[in-house]
Parts: structure tokens; sequence; C-alpha cells
């Protein structure tokens, strides 16, 4: 049998339509929801956090769009009429919409790297990610964040933040060893401030603004290095130094930060014998210090 050109054309094209439809329609009917819950119980039995995803579908191939996505996190919190402590979910933060994109052929090499894009509080995030088995690193940014929007704070410890986060991130790395890692983490918080916030429950506290909170933390010999964090105000001053000891989970990471924080002289009057009260010791230029260690999640 002799196959001319036009032919092989032709039964190349149908191969491929055949090919280009398959993957296709296995794109689009994958079972994404089992995916999630398979990967929704891994992280939270690695993790302090819950999540909850209302609904999963595909994004621009090879991708997965999430929607409704509410993160939580364990913690004990005590009863106010029992005085009792019980175990609880604090709302962390609710993404609308996520977007995913995968690499496949990196995961056929036994790496991850994906695209991440989403809305958070107004604001925009993007990051990308890449791991292999010695490598990582770790790309983004993050804009116009309004800290109203990110309910932990207010549910934890009964402090309403506010204020526009942005900031960026550029970190890589081996995962086993971050001795060989290096880079940055960037924050600014802009026309920031403290409403509502409560001691205790026992005692209000009076709100309080300040024009910025900004910083850097950079990796280097295997710790966070806090670098030119300043806090700049009429009614708030201050600046940390120090270093942050990263550790898994997360949560166990040990901290050694120096605090200086200096109130307005209205604000002194009003708050200066709570500073005192946990162990804050103000020097000759009116500047509360502090030496904050233990861990990220218990701080002492």
């Amino acid at each position: 049998m002799k196959f001319n050109e036009k032919s092989i054309i032709r039964i190349v094209t149908n191969i491929s339509f055949g090919i280009a439809c398959f993957v296709l329609f296995s794109y689009l009917t994958f079972p994404y929801q089992k995916l999630i819950n398979v990967l929704i119980s891994r992280v939270e039995a690695r993790t302090p956090f819950q999540i909850q995803i209302n609904s999963a579908g595909p994004y621009l191939f090879p991708g997965i769009s999430l929607k409704g996505v509410r993160v939580s996190v364990r913690a004990e919190k005590e009863k106010a009429s029992e005085g009792k402590k019980e175990t609880v979910n604090i709302p962390v933060l609710t993404v609308d919409n996520l977007k995913v994109r995968l690499h496949l052929l990196s995961l056929l090499r036994g790496g991850v790297v994906f695209s991440l894009e989403s809305k958070l509080a107004s604001g925009q995030v993007k990051i990308d990610y890449f791991r292999s088995r010695d490598k990582f690193s770790v790309r983004g940014k993050w804009e116009g964040i309004l800290m109203e929007g990110i309910p932990y704070l207010k549910s934890k410890y009964d402090i309403s933040l506010i204020g526009n986060l942005s900031g960026d991130i550029d970190l890589k790395g081996n995962p086993a060893n971050l001795q060989k890692g290096d880079g940055t983490i960037h924050f600014k918080l802009a026309g920031g401030g403290i409403r509502n916030a409560t001691l205790m429950k026992l005692i209000t506290l009076p709100d309080m603004t300040f024009d910025r909170f900004e910083g850097k933390l950079v990796l280097k010999e295997g710790k966070f290095v806090l670098d030119q964090v300043r806090l700049e105000g009429n009614d708030l001053q201050g600046e940390a130094s120090g270093t942050i000891l990263p550790r898994k989970p997360i949560g166990t990471s040990m901290l050694s930060i120096n605090l200086k924080i200096k109130p307005s002289p209205n604000i002194d009057n009003q708050v200066g014998f709570l500073l005192n009260s946990i162990l804050f010791h103000k020097d000759s230029q009116g500047f509360y210090t502090r030496v904050l260690t233990g861990v990220l999640a218990s701080p002492r």
C-alpha cells in the first residue's frame, strides 16, 4: 500500500487531533474535587491549618481554579464564661479565587513547579515556586492587601490591624539545608493603625496610627535576619533587630528579636503601665525595649 504526502499529512493530523481531544476531555473531566480532598488531608495532617474549598475546576492548561478558599488554624482559646480553654478554629484568611498552574514536566522529573495567582483582601498575590531534590526557589510579590480583610489578629488577639500591605519574596537554596540558602523577604505596611484592641478582654487600648511599618528578612547562614525593620508614625515609633531560626513545623521556629517601641506622650500616658507590666524596660530616650524569645507560635 502506497502513501503519498497528502495521505501522511492526513493521518498525522487525525492522530494529533485525537490525542488533543483525549487530553482536553481528560483535563476537563479530571476529578479535581478528589485531588483537592487529598491535598487538604495532607496539609491538615502536617500543619495546624484547617482548609475549606467551595469548588475546584480547570484553569488555563495545565491549571486548577479554586473558589471560596478559607484557611483557619487550630488553637486553644479561653471561654469567657467558664474560664476554661477549648480548641477552636480561628479564621486566618479567605481567598475568593485562587488560580494555580502546574508544570507537568517537572512532576515527571520528581520536582514541583507551579505559578500561583490570587486575589486576597482587595489585593493581588503572585508566586512562582520551584523545588527539586536539592534546590528550591520562591519568587513573587503581593500588593494592595487591606489588613482589615485578614481576620486572624482580630479572632486570636482582639486586635483590628488596618493598612495597605505590599512586598516581595526572592528565596533560593537547598530544601534540606537552609545553610546553603539566600534571599530576602521585603514587606511594607502603609497607612497602618490599630483599632478596637483589648488586652485579655479586660482593658481597652487606645486607637493608634502609624505612617508605615517596613523592613526585610534576609536569609543568611540558615537564619532569617531582621534588616532595617522600622515603625514610623505620630502615635508610634519603633524598630526591631535579631534573628528567626526556621524549623519544621514553621511554628517551632526560634526567635531572638530585640524590640524598641516609642509611643507618643499621649499614648504613653495610657499604655505605659501596660508595657511595664509585660516586661518592657523604658530607656533614657523614651523607648520601651524587650528581647523577644521563644518560638514563632508562642513568643515570650
